[in-house]
């Protein structure tokens, strides 16, 4: 029965254009035709009477089908109009908020500089992005160093005579080419900077132990490095995710009233990309790997088809749960 209906429905246009040609033919056939015409041309005032009512009662209702088809065909349009018009403007709405949400971002981070002296950072809106994959980066170095390098949390480390003297005695070194000495100081420098990265993140010798196990798997590895990361400010971006996902899932229980109007629902998860920097989309990539309900959006609509390659941590992070990255110069070839 239901595919009756549905079927009626795709079809009632042609159905009531073809009970208007019906009636046509009616009115023709009997003007023309006994008992109504004997083409003697002489008026017969009750032959016509009867021929009037005749055709008001059979062709006239008809046409009333027909109109009656055709209006409701017609107010389906306008409800579908007013829906989609009334998607629109939630949709919208949530794009607007989004962006707030974004622009919102505030975070405040230390790192050390290269008198090892902390240095907070600060990192608004969409620069946040930029920030996180850099420190993903740093991470990401500690996560897969075959050694643990420790934590070093800066001046007030025991460490710190220690290494500044040695940083000295290169400097001070006339045994030691320039270029060598800058390389060497450099070589500290970032080891440390790490080793504060592991202090910062609270990356712990059982951490690194467990995330270089010989049976551990590739994802398990980089959901370790975003719980580091998230479990950090997720303070800062957690809501950014959350009203991300939903924005996805409005359009997702959306997508019969879309499809009804026959607008394809990835037109308005484009509009969602379009809005997002390389870094954003990054950052949802990685994201995903804890959140399974936002992965399956991101799968299901191919929601990183402008992420490449190249924007990961790390390429072998490419493909882990089912999301296949192009390289960049791929891009260019469309």
């Amino acid at each position: 029965m239901k595919r009756i209906v549905e079927l009626f429905e795709k079809n009632i246009i042609k159905i009531a254009v073809i009970l208007a040609i019906f009636g046509f033919i009616i009115i023709v056939i009997f003007s023309i035709f006994l008992p109504f015409n004997d083409w003697s041309f002489q008026l017969n005032s009750e032959l016509f009477g009867q021929y009037g009512s005749f055709i008001g009662g059979l062709a006239g209702s008809i046409f009333s089908l027909s109109a009656m088809f055709l209006l409701y065909e017609t107010l389906k349009l306008q409800k579908r109009t007013v829906d989609i018009e009334d998607f629109e403007r939630t949709f919208f709405n949530l794009l607007k908020t989004q962006q707030e949400l974004t622009e919102g971002i505030r975070v405040y981070s230390f790192t050390l500089n290269n008198d090892f002296n902390k240095v907070s950072h600060k990192a608004y809106g969409r620069e946040f992005f930029q920030f996180a994959r850099h420190d993903l980066k740093f991470i990401w170095k500690n996560l897969t160093s075959k050694d643990y390098l420790g934590m070093f949390d800066g001046v007030d480390s025991e460490e710190f005579q220690y290494i500044y003297h040695k940083l000295e005695l290169i400097k001070s070194s006339d045994e030691v080419p320039n270029c060598d000495k800058d390389l060497q100081v450099k070589e500290i420098l970032t080891n440390y900077k790490l080793k504060y990265a592991n202090y910062f993140y609270g990356f712990s010798k059982e951490k690194h132990e467990e995330a270089n196990l010989e049976d551990i798997d590739d994802k398990r590895k980089v959901e370790i490095l975003y719980e580091l990361f998230f479990q950090e400010y997720h303070y800062a971006i957690g809501h950014y995710f959350r009203h991300l996902y939903n924005i996805i899932k409005f359009v997702k229980q959306n997508e019969e009233k879309l499809k009804s109007a026959k607008v394809d629902s990835i037109t308005y998860i484009a509009f969602i990309q379009a809005q997002m920097s390389s870094y954003e989309l990054m950052l949802v990539y990685y994201n995903a790997f804890l959140f399974l309900k936002l992965r399956q959006y991101i799968i299901d609509y191919d929601f990183l088809e402008n992420l490449s390659i190249e924007d990961l941590i790390d390429e072998s992070h490419n493909n882990i749960y089912g999301v296949k990255l192009k390289r960049r110069q791929e891009f260019t070839q469309y």
